[in-house]
């Protein structure tokens, strides 16, 4: 008998990760910000951030503000996610979900440049359901 009860599935549109400065002056690490947008509300959006060679995961919780698509006006969630106390030269896997959505999983490495402001190396997407 099938599952009756199907869940919703709400796609992960542009996501993006960038360079969010250090997490506090006198902190070594570095921050990163990922968002990424969905066409309608998702609940509990969130980040899984784990550096595999430690074997940790945080959770990090995203904020959520709504916006319009400038070439559409269709409406958009736009959900930002802090990552911080990110160290240089690691490599780091995350994992993009919410309730009810597909999640997207995907990897970066931190770098840094001459002034010591971090960015991210070229980051690796897949949805999450292929990953291997």
């Amino acid at each position: 008998m099938a599952d009756s009860l199907a869940r919703p599935t709400f796609d992960i549109l542009d996501l993006r990760l960038r360079s969010g400065g250090r997490s506090h002056p006198e902190d070594p690490c570095c921050g990163m910000v990922l968002s990424w947008t969905t066409h309608r509300a998702v609940a509990a959006p969130r980040v899984l951030l784990t550096m595999p060679h430690r074997g940790q995961t945080r959770t990090i919780h995203a904020t959520t503000m709504v916006g319009r698509d400038p070439t559409t006006g269709a409406a958009r969630q736009l959900h930002r996610a802090r990552l911080t106390r990110l160290m240089p030269g690691a490599r780091y896997t995350f994992l993009v979900t919410s309730e009810g959505a597909t999640p997207i999983q995907g990897s970066f490495r931190v770098e840094t440049d001459a002034t010591g402001a971090a960015y991210p190396a070229p980051a690796r997407l897949l949805p999450a359901a292929r990953a291997a």
